[in-house]
C-alpha cells in the first residue's frame, strides 16, 4: 500500500509526514461523511439543483462508493479487524464480526443504489425518487452507525494494541 503523506500542518507546508494505516482510514471516514452528505443532496428535491450539477454530483458519489469505499473496507479487513477478531474479549469480537457483516450489508445496499445513481449521472430519468430517497436514508443511517462503532471501538482498540506492540518492541531493543 502506498503511504499517503500529510503536506500541511496547521496551514504550513512541511516535509511529507507518512500517515499510519489508521490515520489514512480515519481520513477516509471524513471523506465518507462528506460523500454521504452529497448523496443526500442528490435526492433532496428542495435544492432544485441544475441538471449539470446533479449529474456531476451523481458521478462523484457513484465513483466514490463504487471504488474508494470498497477499498476502504478491504483495508480495514486487512489491517484493523484480524487482530481484534482474535481478542479474548467476546464483546469486542462480537462487535468486530458485526462490522465485517456491515461491510456486506453496505455493499448490498450500494449495489441496489448504484444503478439509479449511475442513471442520474448519465442524465437518464425514470428513477422513483421517493424510493431512492428512502434507500439513501437507510444507506446513510447504516454507514453513520458503522463509522461510529469503528471510531469509538475498533480504531481505539487497534491503536492501543499497536502502542503495546511498539512498547514491547522498544523494550526488547533496549534490553537486548
Amino acid at each position: 500500500m502506498t503511504r499517503p503523506t500529510l503536506q500541511t500542518i496547521r496551514g504550513r507546508v512541511v516535509d511529507a509526514v507518512p500517515l499510519s494505516p489508521l490515520e489514512v482510514l480515519d481520513d477516509e471516514h471524513r471523506q465518507m461523511v462528506v460523500m454521504l452528505a452529497r448523496l443526500d443532496r442528490l435526492v433532496d428535491p428542495a435544492l432544485g439543483l441544475p441538471e449539470p450539477e446533479i449529474r456531476a454530483l451523481a458521478h462523484e458519489v457513484h465513483t466514490f462508493f463504487s471504488e474508494h469505499a470498497r477499498q476502504h473496507h478491504a483495508l480495514e479487513e486487512l489491517h484493523v479487524f484480524p487482530g481484534l477478531l482474535n481478542s479474548a474479549d467476546e464483546r469486542l469480537r462480537s462487535q468486530i464480526e458485526r462490522l465485517v457483516q456491515d461491510h456486506g450489508w453496505l455493499e448490498q445496499n450500494w449495489l441496489e443504489l448504484a444503478p439509479n445513481v449511475s442513471a442520474i449521472a448519465e442524465g437518464m430519468v425514470g428513477a422513483d425518487m421517493d424510493l431512492l430517497r428512502e434507500a439513501v436514508t437507510l444507506f446513510n443511517a447504516l454507514y453513520h452507525d458503522h463509522i461510529r462503532v469503528e471510531e469509538t471501538l475498533a480504531y481505539p482498540e487497534a491503536r492501543r494494541r499497536e502502542a503495546e506492540l511498539a512498547a514491547a518492541a522498544a523494550a526488547r531493543l533496549q534490553a537486548g
